[in-house]
């Protein structure tokens, strides 16, 4: 009756622990086959193969059999009661061990597969957006292009139509010129205003690649970094960002403040270049006192760049 009663307890132990068992392994066949976690249970199981015959029920029924022939009843249950009870205690223990470290082995992949579908992700956006901006840059491209073959002879035109005198055709051609000129520069402008900018923290003096002598703790900047670095390196082009020369200080915790001494100037198209990104920091980030301009100090020009500081919005 105690045998009896012994593995009665054991077969509704099977059957209560049977649904979580099948969930774990729809679990495990919704993933894939995972020979890493099948390799380390079968590593972490393997010792208590041996242990395996003495725990079942033919040897215990044997040993039972045995016993009752020799007339040792008391043996026979001696043996069940406390030889096989501290047999089984070794790998009661060692399975309710195995069980948490399966349980923290799964959920590690499991959050590892997480952060793995997050770069994916992560990474298709990146080519959305990638083929996003290629179409952007050649409708950008073809709307520039136009201008360009369109209103070159724009002005010899009108000077030719008064020379000749013909007064009645001069307001239709400006009007046409005027027309197209502002239908493709606002299609140009429509264009470059999908184009966003990634904001993200960034450390000053990584970005310049030069010491900042009266930074007494780390600056940090909130901005686009391929477009700073751009900014940068046509700053350093002209001799910028030289070690003594740059300087940089906060202005009311929400600018950074950067003074660069620039040897050789910077062109036309540059400067524009550099406002403009300046610019888009400024409408991007909120900070609209974002800007740079230069100024004389005993015949050095300085420029000066004012940068969104790291901070909230």
């Amino acid at each position: 009756r105690v045998l009896l009663f012994g593995y009665w307890c054991y077969t509704a132990a099977q059957e209560r622990r049977a649904p979580a068992c099948q969930r774990l392994l729809d679990a495990i066949e919704a993933r894939g086959k995972n020979d890493a976690l099948c390799d380390g249970f079968y590593a972490e199981s393997r010792r208590l193969v041996k242990l395996t015959n003495l725990l079942t029920f033919n040897l215990r029924t044997f040993v039972l059999l045995v016993c009752m022939l020799l007339h040792w009843e008391l043996i026979g249950m001696l043996f069940v009661l406390l030889v096989l009870v501290l047999i089984a205690i070794v790998p009661a223990y060692y399975f309710l061990y195995l069980r948490h470290r399966l349980y923290e082995r799964y959920f590690a992949e499991r959050r590892q597969r997480e952060n793995v579908e997050a770069v994916e992700d992560d990474i298709r956006r990146a080519e959305l957006e990638s083929a996003g901006l290629h179409i952007d840059n050649a409708v950008l491209d073809n709307c520039l292009s136009t201008l360009k073959h369109e209103t070159m002879y724009y002005p010899s035109r009108i000077r030719q139509i008064v020379d000749q005198g013909d007064l009645q055709s001069l307001p239709e051609v400006t009007a046409y010129y005027r027309e197209l000129y502002g239908l493709l520069s606002e299609q140009a402008q429509n264009q470059v205003e999908h184009a966003k900018l990634h904001l993200q923290r960034l450390d000053l003096a990584k970005l310049v690649s030069c010491p900042l002598p009266l930074a007494t703790r780390p600056i940090y900047v909130l901005g686009d970094e391929t477009l700073l670095r751009y900014l940068f390196e046509l700053l350093r082009k002209h001799g910028g960002l030289r070690e003594g020369e740059t300087d940089c200080q906060l202005v009311d915790d929400r600018y950074v403040q950067l003074t660069i001494a620039l040897p050789n100037p910077l062109t036309p198209i540059e400067r524009l270049v550099c406002r403009q990104v300046l610019r888009d920091h400024g409408e991007a980030a909120h900070r609209r006192a974002c800007s740079i301009r230069e100024e004389q100090h005993n015949n050095v020009t300085n420029m000066i760049i004012i940068l969104p500081a790291y901070g909230k919005l």
